[in-house]
């Protein structure tokens, strides 16, 4: 029994250490006429996180679409039936580069669509921060969201928040 356990162990921290939920990330989504609301998940993990001395790397950041919460059930279940959920089971940043000095790139895959983009981050001793914008129409094709009388603008703002732990291993 007791070698089960280890093995069970050293199995689970294989897999983690690989790729576990380190971050989180806020979508600042904006409604018409007035309002906005957050989407936040803290289920964002990294994978093959690299530094090279001049930038912070990973082979991708991860999001499952169902772990993300606006504090509205119903509102939650809108959220992931835009994102895809029935199909794409999470958002996937891929090829990420955060140059030292405060620029960034990667590619962003949501619901089957694929941007490039470019973002500003800053670090401090314990966390790491992006910030970039997406309009949801043009680079997403995610359209004519509404209920209820109240429309989504499509402009969207994102933070992604890591531990500086996570990204130096």
């Amino acid at each position: 029994m007791y070698r089960l356990l280890l093995v069970a162990a050293a199995f689970l921290t294989s897999v983690l250490s690989a790729e576990s939920p380190l971050g989180s990330i806020r979508i600042k989504v904006f409604l018409s006429p007035a309002g906005s609301f957050l989407a936040v998940s803290h289920a964002l993990a990294v994978e093959s996180p690299q530094f090279d001395g001049k930038a912070y790397t990973a082979k991708a950041l991860r999001v499952p679409i169902d772990s993300f919460d606006t504090e509205i059930s119903l509102r939650n279940e809108h959220f992931k039936k835009r994102l895809g959920f029935d199909k794409y089971k999470e958002v996937v940043v891929s090829n990420v580069r955060a140059i030292l000095g405060g620029k960034g790139s990667a590619t962003i895959e949501i619901a089957g669509n694929k941007k490039d983009f470019e973002f500003s981050h800053s670090e401090d001793k314990s966390t790491a921060r992006a910030n970039f914008e997406f309009n949801i129409a043009e680079d997403f094709k995610i359209t004519d969201v509404k209920y209820a009388g109240l429309g989504v603008k499509d402009r969207v703002e994102i933070e992604v928040s890591i531990p500086m732990s996570a990204l130096a291993p």
